[in-house]
């Protein structure tokens, strides 16, 4: 038998055992239908107010990431602005609702709320009741800079609409879109989101992942690009025709929103008087 033959055989055999080995190693997933990890849904946090007589009004979305020491919350700022008995209300890993009032926070020396000079963005450091344990976060690591990411890139928006919201479901939505546009200060995605949506987490997301040691040219895990501040509308008008003014102005829903990127999340959570909160909550 010709070198060559053999060389060729040993080629077919290889790749019929790696194609094995990939699929015996995820064989826990063949009947999945999605690749998306569900955990990450464990990290958004719904941000509500209560007035006097105990009524929740949501707010809006927010999350959870992981600094060098302590786990910090995430919003857009427009959120929590100005806003009076906030609380945080969450999913725990036994599925159980945990609700956690922004006074209690501030009285265990959490500090306060932090806002971007820049963005629509805000954070604060986020604790929990010591009998629960500690909440699922995201790791500052896992996060996908602008310059990486390229139109058609495929996201999920997680979050809370207000039509749908944490006090009667209890866990957030994902939905999907794609990158249209990726700027250096501002992401433009194709995706349908509604108030309530705001502050909550981009995540791009493979429509496929590549496992074993096969390759694959695409980021092949689930990243954190940015963060929601607002979905994009067009307005319509209804015109006279006696006088040919503008008798209307229609505002809708053009399918577009607004994402802050990453990098401003990582540079909010790295000033000076955040790092200085940060230190003395963990001492």
């Amino acid at each position: 038998m010709k070198i060559k033959n053999i060389k060729f055989i040993i080629i077919i055999i290889a790749i019929i055992f790696l194609t094995y080995s990939t699929y015996a190693k995820s064989e826990e997933n063949a009947m999945k239908t999605s690749f998306f990890n569900e955990k990450w849904l464990d990290a958004i946090v719904s941000i509500e107010t209560k007035d006097i007589e105990g009524k929740i009004y949501h707010q809006g979305t927010g999350f959870l990431i992981k600094s060098a020491k302590q786990t910090i919350l995430v919003t857009a700022a427009h959120v929590i602005k100005d806003k009076n008995n906030l609380q945080y209300r969450r999913i725990d890993i036994k599925d159980e609702e945990i609700i956690i009032e922004d006074k209690t926070l501030i009285d265990a020396g959490a500090g306060n709320w932090f806002f971007s000079e820049s963005y629509d963005l805000a954070c604060r450091f986020f604790g929990w009741p010591s009998e629960k344990k500690g909440p699922t976060v995201i790791p500052i690591e896992k996060t996908l800079s602008v310059e990486d990411l390229q139109p058609g890139a495929p996201v999920l928006v997680l979050g809370f609409p207000s039509s749908l919201n944490a006090e009667f479901y209890h866990k957030p939505l994902a939905r999907q879109g794609i990158v249209a546009r990726s700027e250096k200060k501002k992401i433009i995605i194709d995706a349908f989101v509604f108030p309530g949506n705001s502050g909550g987490p981009v995540v791009y997301v493979p429509y496929l992942k590549v496992g074993g040691p096969l390759q694959s040219p695409l980021v092949n895990e689930e990243m954190l690009i940015g963060v929601i501040a607002s979905y994009i509308p067009y307005q319509d008008r209804a015109i006279s025709p006696q006088t040919g003014r503008t008798r209307i102005t229609f505002e809708e829903n053009s399918g577009l929103s607004e994402v802050i990127p990453i990098k401003a999340v990582q540079e909010l959570i790295s000033r000076e008087d955040v790092r200085k909160q940060e230190e003395k909550s963990t001492q």
